[in-house]
């Protein structure tokens, strides 16, 4: 029950993300502020409140400032897979003080999303891709491009996103998770012939998989905001995209 309690949560929340983007998406605010025409984050100094090990406003949880015993075993979980030790930034990160949180959004929704729910992983991978793209958000769209490459997502549906371009001319199934995507930020509702189309090419499970995926990203992309996540340096050079 107390699992069931928090799923709801972690979906009644990223559902208030998604709302809180489409009231100010058009007001071009960024995750990282100016960014060069190259599209990578400037490498002037870090913010004076951003801090250098997290790369964000947010300094790293410790054993001793998790309150429960059923949380101190989750946020052991972390600590054995090298969050807050090697890895010292991102959305899990951001989470870990409430680590039951943390491992409903990072287990329970994305990984399951991703690996379970029946959706083939590249379109899963173009589903975040354009939740990055809609929200500016670099710090995701880097890792997720390599990923979504790799998985053979057409370098034609990546230029689409990067420049934001019409979709006519792509692979169906492509264009249906962009348009799909971007009407879920940009309209009050995403178009009757988008929906029947997603649920034509992935199923009445595989539509709710990239519903799902696009508003977890978007939760992710207003976290960054929050607490000003910069990308570390490993990240810099991965293709991005421009203002």
């Amino acid at each position: 029950m107390k699992r069931l309690y928090v799923l709801a949560m972690v979906t009644f929340v990223t559902l208030i993300g998604l709302g809180a983007w489409t009231a100010f998406a058009q007001q071009g605010i960024r995750l990282h502020g100016t960014v060069p025409a190259t599209g990578l984050p400037s490498t002037e100094k870090l913010p004076p409140d951003v801090r250098p090990d997290t790369l964000s406003r947010m300094p790293p949880a410790t054993m001793d400032e998790i309150k429960s015993e059923e949380e101190k075993k989750i946020f052991q979980s972390f600590l054995d897979r090298g969050y807050n030790a090697k890895r010292l930034h991102g959305a899990t990160v951001l989470r870990s003080r409430f680590p039951i949180v943390a491992r409903a959004y990072n287990e329970v929704i994305n990984a399951y999303l991703r690996e379970d729910a029946g959706l083939d992983e590249k379109y899963g991978e173009l589903a975040i891709l354009t939740s990055c793209r809609e929200m500016n958000e670099r710090y995701e769209y880097s890792t997720h491009r390599v990923r979504a490459e790799r998985l053979g997502i057409s370098k034609a549906a990546i230029d689409v996103l990067v420049h934001n371009k019409d979709v006519t001319g792509l692979d169906e199934k492509e264009a249906t998770i962009i348009k799909f995507g971007r009407e879920m930020f940009r309209g009050e509702k995403v178009a009757s012939k988008t929906f029947a189309d997603a649920e034509r090419h992935f199923g009445r499970n595989g539509t709710l998989a990239i519903s799902l995926l696009v508003g977890y990203y978007a939760n992710n992309a207003l976290l960054f905001r929050a607490y000003d996540q910069h990308r570390p340096p490993e990240r810099l050079e991965l293709p991005t995209f421009p203002d």
